[in-house]
């Protein structure tokens, strides 16, 4: 048995689940986070802190050229060549593929350092690995229509996804308005806030919003799509989970805060609300709660 998170997923590690099944065809992945399941699994990624995990405390490391491992990153790291039967092969990969992906779930997908150092991956390098390789069978129609359907698959779910964005701005726009502190943005719900958030509101530091039966407080950027926050969590923050969070912020039920001081969590509204209020005490050097 091997294991990853349940819930939301991401590139890392459906990319991760992937690689798995290539390097484990036999072995079953389950999506858990129960703590027993994970401590008999085989092997966990993007969970339980170990070797294909990245959420720990400063990380797992990172490439030659400076771009950080993420799960899909680690596994292809230590099975690609494998299954690859080419370490070049698999290095050439990572540099087309991998690294972008791991890139971009540590929140490094525009940076400088990565269009430096790796092949930005998007949407129409997806499609273009459709293309029949030079060694090959030139079959060009074949396989146009064959990624024809992969990308009307993607078309089909970003309608979707685009119609899902219309009516999130409704939701931000009430809850900006609705805003006691305009400082601390409250959605009733998750909705993809980040675009409308930053549309609406230049005051706006965090947003509040309920996640699979707990809260959490998260930076709002400067410009989408760019790095960079209107205010990070405070550094002394960075990587703390449970009791040590807890204490450093008085919050009584604080979960985490990401390393990267971009999120944390907490088990209720009130408490995510603290840690927001505690943020801004931080910056404006106050003691946090």
């Amino acid at each position: 048995m091997i294991c990853t998170h349940d819930g939301v997923f991401h590139g890392d590690d459906v990319m991760a689940g992937a690689i798995v099944r290539l390097a484990y065809p036999s072995e079953a992945i389950i999506r858990t986070r129960n703590p027993e399941e994970l401590a008999a699994a085989r092997l966990c990624f993007d969970v339980g802190a170990g070797q294909y995990d990245h959420h720990q405390r400063g990380g797992n490391g990172e490439r030659e050229n400076a771009v950080p491992y993420a799960s899909a990153g680690l596994l292809w790291r230590d099975h690609g060549a494998l299954i690859c039967a080419s370490a070049e092969v698999a290095a050439e990969v990572d540099r087309q593929l991998i690294a972008s992906i791991d890139a971009h779930d540590n929140g490094y997908v525009l940076s400088q350092r990565l269009y430096e150092t790796a092949v930005p991956c998007t949407v129409s390098h997806i499609i273009s690995l459709f293309n029949p390789s030079w060694d090959e069978p030139q079959n060009f129609d074949a396989e146009y229509w064959r990624a024809v359907s992969f990308a009307g698959v993607i078309l089909a779910r970003a309608i979707v996804r685009a119609r899902g964005v219309v009516l999130a701005r409704g939701v931000v726009r009430q809850a900006v308005a609705d805003a006691i502190d305009p400082r601390i943005v409250v959605l009733p719900y998750f909705v993809p806030w980040q675009d409308a958030l930053v549309e609406q509101s230049t005051e706006a530091l965090f947003c509040v919003y309920p996640s699979a039966g707990t809260w959490r407080v998260q930076v709002v950027p400067v410009k989408i799509g760019l790095p960079g926050a209107r205010m990070s969590l405070p550094a002394m923050w960075a990587g703390l989970e449970k009791e040590e969070l807890c204490s450093i912020t008085g919050v009584a039920d604080a979960t985490f805060a990401h390393r990267g001081r971009f999120i944390a969590g907490a088990q209720s509204r009130d408490g995510a609300l603290a840690l927001a209020a505690a943020a801004l005490d931080a910056a404006w050097g106050r003691e946090t709660r």
